[in-house]
Formats: C-alpha cells, sequence, structure tokens
C-alpha cells in the first residue's frame, strides 16, 4: 500500500512541503491543474513556474521509487531556493550590499551542511520571506571560522538578524530549530512588505556658489 509512504512523507516534510491526495474512486473529475490522470497511484509534483509568477505552477511527473526517502528527496531537490552562499569574504560583501542596496534585514544561518531537515527549513524561508528579508548560508569551514568567530557561534546550526537599521545583531535563542519556531521568529524581523526594487537615493541640492562682492569691505572696531 502507498499510503503510509505518502503519510511518513507529509510527517517527515510538515510546514515546509504540503502533500495531498486526490481520491479517484470519488467520481469527480480531478482538478484543471492535476491534469490527466492515466492510472493509479499517480504522484505529482507542482512548483512555481518562475519569478514574479507565485500563482502560477508548472507540474512535475513522479517517476522513481514509492517510498518515502525517495519522494523526500524528490521533493527537496525541486524546492526553490534564494539563499546566498556566504563561502568567502566576497561574499559576504555582495550579501551585504544587496541588503543595503534594497533595504533588507540580513539573515546569517551558520551550518555545517549536513542536516538536510535544516536546509530545507532554510531554503523554504528563503522562498516565504523573499523580499523581506535576505537569508545567506555560511558553511563552518576554515575560511570562514573568522566571521563565526565575530559572531559568536559554537553551535550548529546557529542563526543572527542583522536589522537593515544596522542596529545590533540578534541571535535565534528558541532553542531546536523546528519550522514553527524559526519561522515565527523570522516573522518579528522581517519587512512587513516586500520591497519592489532598490531604495532610492536621497536628492542632494547643490547651492549655485555666489561671487564675492568687489566692494571694498569696512573693518569693524
Amino acid at each position: 500500500m502507498l499510503q503510509p509512504e505518502w503519510e511518513k512523507l507529509a510527517t517527515k516534510l510538515k510546514g515546509i512541503v504540503k502533500v495531498a491526495y486526490w481520491d479517484t474512486e470519488q467520481g469527480a473529475r480531478p482538478p484543471r491543474l492535476i491534469g490527466q490522470v492515466r492510472g493509479t497511484p499517480t504522484i505529482k509534483l507542482f512548483k512555481p513556474r518562475g519569478r514574479g509568477k507565485p500563482t502560477k505552477k508548472t507540474t512535475v511527473d513522479y517517476q522513481y521509487e514509492r517510498k518515502e526517502p525517495d519522494m523526500r528527496k524528490f521533493a527537496l531537490g525541486h524546492m526553490p531556493s534564494f539563499v546566498e552562499p556566504l563561502r568567502d569574504g566576497k561574499a559576504i560583501e555582495k550579501f551585504q550590499a544587496k541588503a543595503s542596496e534594497y533595504g533588507l534585514p540580513r539573515v546569517m544561518v551558520f551550518s555545517k551542511g549536513s542536516k538536510e531537515k535544516f536546509t530545507a527549513l532554510v531554503k523554504y524561508a528563503s522562498s516565504e520571506y523573499r523580499a523581506r528579508l535576505l537569508i545567506g548560508e555560511v558553511r563552518a569551514t576554515k575560511k570562514m571560522k573568522d566571521v563565526i568567530k565575530e559572531h559568536g557561534i559554537t553551535d550548529f546550526p546557529s542563526a543572527v538578524v542583522l536589522p537593515a537599521d544596522g542596529g545590533a545583531a540578534v541571535a535565534y535563542d528558541k532553542g531546536k530549530f523546528s519550522f514553527h519556531k524559526f519561522n515565527s521568529w523570522l516573522s518579528k524581523h522581517a519587512l512587513d512588505k516586500p520591497v519592489k526594487g532598490k531604495r532610492k537615493k536621497p536628492d542632494i541640492k547643490v547651492e549655485e556658489a555666489t561671487e564675492p562682492s568687489k566692494e571694498p569691505q569696512k573693518e569693524e572696531l
């Protein structure tokens, strides 16, 4: 039976990927998005089509092993990601510059790059809070040890928020990372509304220089 496998999948990806099923035995025609179903069980994945089209979806047919680990790997592999990889000093500078240009808070997550669930959680957050904050990932490598030390990171995974106004960094202090805890923490630091473009530079008025008076000035006693 396939049902226990998709129930496991729904449990593993709770809050990150939505898992649903359509009962073909009810006799109703499947929604247009599902398309034609030639046989059962049929597994399909729906994902955003591209930037600027959040309501548009593209369909990908699943044709691999019908086991939870394989389906989970397939689903996570198709998750959109807007996480900025922070692998060296130049990447950090670009990350900072981009956040400044758009007036976005920065979120730096620190990981060892080996935990699938945490990676999926960060990918989800980068899409959910896109244009409301900027997320970058620092891996625990020798090249990045100074950055890790600068932010006082001793445990992995960890995360800090650097506010857009230049205020003090705020460390994640909710304990073990979970969908609800991490999502709630990010929502408190994200902008209320997505930015639509780069911040406008303030207009600087240049006053015309006036020529000094040619008349001799009297000295005051």
